[in-house]
């Protein structure tokens, strides 16, 4: 998928799922269409259920987790992307 000034990718996890600690150099939104996301980030963890949407900053360290089957929208904005609008 495409959209002006950014990336979309459809991504899916398995419950039991976890992605380790990392950051990119995108400003990164989702949005929850199924399941959920347990974010861990600023050393405080966050839940995010269908409908809901988040935010990881470009270069923010991170990490994620999946207690059940999650599928998610993603939109990965270059952080001039951003700025421009």
């Amino acid at each position: 998928m495409a959209a002006d000034g950014a990336d979309v990718l459809l991504a899916s996890y398995a419950s039991g799922d976890h992605i380790e600690p990392h950051s990119h150099d995108t400003d990164n939104y989702g949005v929850i269409i199924r399941g959920e996301l347990i974010l861990h980030m600023h050393g405080a963890v966050q839940r995010f259920g269908i409908g809901d949407w988040y935010h990881v900053p470009a270069h923010v360290e991170h990490a994620a987790s999946f207690e059940q089957d999650t599928d998610e929208i993603e939109f990965w904005f270059k952080p001039t992307d951003i700025a421009a609008e």
